[in-house]
């Protein structure tokens, strides 16, 4: 599910008219409403009469029961665990369902309000990094910041050194044309060298972790 959302984000990023972006998911949303792949194998509860199996039925018995607006969370988890209908269902179906009905809230949300926006804000507030984030606001672990920065540092630590030695030699020996050329290719290859270690720095945090998304956003930086 995550994977999912995460790529249909990313696809509704590249779209700045939020409208638009509306227009998508409420596509989305409906072939959901009218999709007839069945997500539930009738056949493991024989003893279940009338069982819903597709996801069309399912997101039918969802908004029956809690209807089609802004879902209570309250209610929504009483649904999850005293519904007669998912009852009986094992753990790793019901996870399915809880999976599905997630998703299709997300597709409800509208771009146009903070809870649907889909770009993450890092901001800076009393000298704490945080994220804005669907309507969120989570403080980013002070561990991963004070990472960044000392990748950041000791590169720029070690490349002045470098460049104060370089750059002398290079206007000594060659043509104020060919020491430009030299200081970019060089400069070039100093940013992808911080790009690859913030890479494997954020390959250490799972996918959608604020952590995973403030080395995301170092790096988009370096990319500009």
């Amino acid at each position: 599910y995550y994977d999912l959302w995460n790529k249909i984000k990313l696809n509704l990023l590249t779209i700045s008219d939020l409208n638009k972006r509306d227009e998508i998911k409420s596509e989305l949303k409906n072939i959901l409403l009218n999709c007839d792949r069945v997500i539930i194998d009738k056949k493991k509860y024989k003893e279940v009469k009338d069982l819903s199996t597709t996801v069309a039925e399912w997101l039918k018995d969802f908004i029956v029961h809690l209807g089609i607006g802004k879902i209570d969370h309250f209610k929504k988890v009483q649904y999850l665990t005293n519904s007669e209908n998912i009852k009986g269902l094992n753990e790793e179906d019901k996870n399915r369902l809880k999976v599905l009905f997630d998703f299709y809230e997300k597709l409800k949300i509208s771009s146009n309000t903070p809870e649907g926006f889909e770009s993450d804000i890092p901001m800076v507030i009393n000298g704490k990094h945080i994220i804005y984030t669907e309507g969120r606001v989570e403080e980013i672990d002070p561990k991963v910041i004070d990472l960044i920065k000392s990748i950041k540092v000791r590169d720029e630590t070690v490349d002045d050194k470098e460049k104060e030695v370089g750059y002398s030699k290079q206007l000594s020996n060659q043509s104020p044309a060919d020491s430009l050329e030299k200081k970019a290719i060089q400069e070039e290859k100093e940013k992808e060298d911080k790009i690859d270690e913030l890479f494997k720095l954020v390959n250490q945090y799972p996918e959608g972790s604020l952590e995973r998304k403030a080395i995301e956003e170092e790096i988009n930086k370096f990319k500009i």
